[in-house]
């Protein structure tokens, strides 16, 4: 989304996640070689849109961890490479930085100041690498965090509510708020009504499989996450929900070209259907749950 799309729609693009480096630890020039033409690619459609990053992985992990093998791989696609935008590493569940100190291991050893930490808490749970990385592992990168993903999960056993799992939600973002985090913390729906997501669905986190029963269950976490982000906000404003949501997951033909959830900030007593991005805090978006395939404009998680 260009900065005129952006202005017009009143939308702001969240972060760009593709795929990249979600896959094997290359080991041919031919892996190596499309793994880069990926990360170009992404680069590419990032800077279209407007986005802040571009989210990676630290490749699929074979046992145990090997944050700085991956980021020695990760290296050697990076050389050369100019980056339009900032790249973020996510805390995997199946990579090689499935905790915040695997990816400080990582982050460090890679050496570059163009690449920070998307926090996953809750696949760090999933992982069986660390039931409880807060407050603990949140401290070890606190500083270099640049996005959040907001899920729970119940054990390795799969994810509930939001709310109803292992992560104590509502003190990780006063933390947050408290130390300063004025970015993005995107609702990652992984959780389904009468169903768990299957290894390959969260693998894939897109398509109509992915995204069945999506849209119920994710409306009902963002309404316990906007709670707890409007018990945290500055006296006389509040947090809210773009109507035009239920439009943009709306399956009708007039449905408009919109990403799904978006947060803003305005006085409690001037409601408004036009948006305003806050400064004041941390907004908060919608991925994972019920999407759809929208023009390349779906941000996925």
């Amino acid at each position: 989304m260009s900065g005129d799309a952006e202005g017009l729609l009143g939308v702001a693009a969240a972060g760009f996640a593709p795929p990249t480096f979600k896959v094997a630890l290359p080991e041919s020039e031919d892996d190596l070689r499309a793994a880069g033409d990926l990360l170009v690619d992404s680069c590419r459609r990032a800077a279209l849109l407007g986005a802040p990053h571009v989210r990676i992985f630290s490749f699929y992990r074979d046992g145990e961890p090997d944050p700085e093998r991956a980021a020695r791989i990760a290296r050697q696609i990076l050389d050369g490479i100019r980056l339009p935008v900032p790249l973020v590493v996510e805390t995997g569940t199946r990579t090689n930085t499935p905790t915040m100190r695997h990816l400080v291991t990582f982050l460090d050893a890679l050496g570059r100041d163009d690449v920070g930490m998307l926090w996953d808490p809750g696949n760090s749970v999933f992982s069986g690498w660390d039931p409880k990385p807060f407050p603990a592992d949140y401290e070890l990168g606190r500083d270099r965090i640049r996005h959040v993903h907001v899920k729970d999960p119940d054990s390795t056993r799969g994810y509930v509510r939001l709310g109803d799992g292992d992560l104590d939600w509502p003190a990780i973002l006063r933390r947050l708020a408290e130390d300063g985090y004025a970015r993005f913390v995107s609702l990652e729906t992984h959780w389904r009504h009468g169903r768990q997501l299957t290894a390959a669905e969260r693998d894939e986190p897109w398509g109509e499989a992915f995204s069945r029963d999506g849209y119920a269950a994710s409306v009902e976490c963002m309404q316990r996450l906007r709670g707890w982000v409007d018990e945290i906000l500055p006296e006389g404003t509040r947090s809210w929900v773009c109507p035009r949501f239920h439009r943009s997951s709306c399956s009708a033909p007039s449905a408009p070209v919109l990403p799904p959830w978006h947060r803003c900030s305005t006085p409690r007593s001037t409601p408004s259907t036009e948006s305003s991005p806050s400064t004041e805090s941390f907004p908060i978006c919608c991925t994972g749950g019920a999407q759809r395939k929208m023009s390349g404009l779906d941000i996925y998680g």
